[in-house]
């Protein structure tokens, strides 16, 4: 999340939760036959459509139909793990951790 300012090695607040509205920016679990990822993107609800936004302006977005993906065993499924509250620089000489 380079538009957010979260850089790596920077660790990230996370409301627990499930219940999320379109807008918020989220910690989502992704898995699929390729895997599982962790991602922190911008959640927009459409309907049937999630899209999860990046701040990265070179990162597409991930765009899934949640009634394709329930039936489709090839589709990456989500789970919100919660809600992104803030982040800081561990690494930073000016953290006071």
């Amino acid at each position: 999340m380079v538009g957010l300012g979260i850089r790596s090695g920077d660790l990230i607040g996370v409301k627990q939760t499930s219940e999320v509205h379109s807008g918020q920016v989220v910690v989502a679990r992704l898995s699929g036959p390729a895997g599982m990822e962790i991602t922190v993107k911008r959640f927009l609800l459409d309907g049937s459509k999630v899209r999860l936004q990046a701040y990265n302006p070179v990162v597409a977005a991930l765009v899934l139909d949640l009634d394709v993906n329930a039936h489709d065993q090839r589709s990456p499924k989500i789970e919100i793990e919660g809600l992104y509250c803030g982040h800081f620089h561990p690494h930073s000489p000016h953290s006071d951790w």
